[in-house]
């Protein structure tokens, strides 16, 4: 079964709904997958439900109105005792791949520990092995000084972006934390002490393998910034990467650019609200 081609022939539109449960698993390679879950909002769930095309099924003491319909299983909504997550906030934080958006794999395992059957653990065994293996790994630092966020300031393609410092992490790095401290080196041209993690997110690149970055909450030891020597300031093609330079930008100022992720750059935003009142 192509899992992609089964989904765009419902022409569901984008966003109001997710692919769950193990799709994603199937797009990636990690497992088959006999069937598709899929989670909706109300009302694409309420324009399905009175179409007469879709067969229901009541689940949990009669709550909710499951559909179904060959090898497609729609779900009225996520959030339950054991798993917070709702519709919405599951489509806002998908995966796109091929322009079907798929529960990102954090939230699956989250999905999948809340449902807790023999199969999803197996599942969860999977994607841990998947994201151990087969995903690159990248690190990022974020460095806050007088109410200030250090970035990258990217241009390529005409296109205009910022995204926090950091880089691979090599063979040759002996934790992610020292990864971290020596593409801070290299990049920005300062020693950095490596402290909690805030946040990692998982992506989909262009050749369907996975990638994880981890976000790291960093402190300045030594060094000055801007005096990096690493393949970023040597010569590379600006035509093919574009251009970089570090700058500091006032938290403030943060929600009006496109700082990559966004997650990210809210959650930043956040705390310096909490903080301020």
């Amino acid at each position: 079964m192509n899992i992609i081609q089964k989904i765009k022939e419902l022409n569901f539109p984008k966003d109001q709904y997710v692919v769950v449960g193990s799709g994603i698993l199937d797009v990636l390679g990690i497992r088959k997958s006999n069937d598709i879950d899929i989670a909706v909002t109300e009302s694409l769930h309420k324009k399905l439900k009175e179409s007469g095309e879709w067969e229901e099924h009541k689940r949990y003491e009669l709550i909710r109105v499951f559909l179904k319909k060959d090898v497609y299983e729609i779900i009225p909504q996520l959030n339950w005792e054991n798993y917070n997550t709702t519709t919405a906030e599951a489509i806002s934080s998908a995966i796109i791949i091929e322009d079907i958006p798929f529960m990102n794999l954090d939230e699956l395992i989250k999905f999948k520990d809340a449902m807790g059957r023999e199969k999803d653990f197996k599942d969860i065994k999977l994607i841990n092995k998947y994201l151990n293996n087969k995903t690159e790994k990248r690190v990022r630092a974020i460095i806050i000084e007088d109410g200030k966020v250090l970035l990258m300031h990217r241009i390529k393609n005409n296109y205009e972006y910022w995204v926090f410092p950091g880089g691979g992490v090599d063979d040759t790095d002996k934790s992610l934390e020292d990864g971290l401290k020596r593409e801070c080196l290299e990049e920005l041209g300062i020693n950095v002490e490596v402290g909690d993690l805030l946040m990692n997110k998982f992506y989909i690149l262009d050749n369907f393998q996975g990638q994880v970055q981890y976000f790291y909450n960093c402190k300045i030891i030594n060094g000055k910034v801007g005096t990096g020597t690493g393949p970023e300031w040597s010569g590379r093609d600006v035509e093919k990467y574009g251009t970089y330079e570090v700058v500091w930008i006032p938290i403030l100022e943060l929600k009006d650019k496109t700082v990559y992720p966004f997650e990210v750059r809210d959650t930043i935003l956040m705390k310096n609200e909490t903080r301020d009142r």
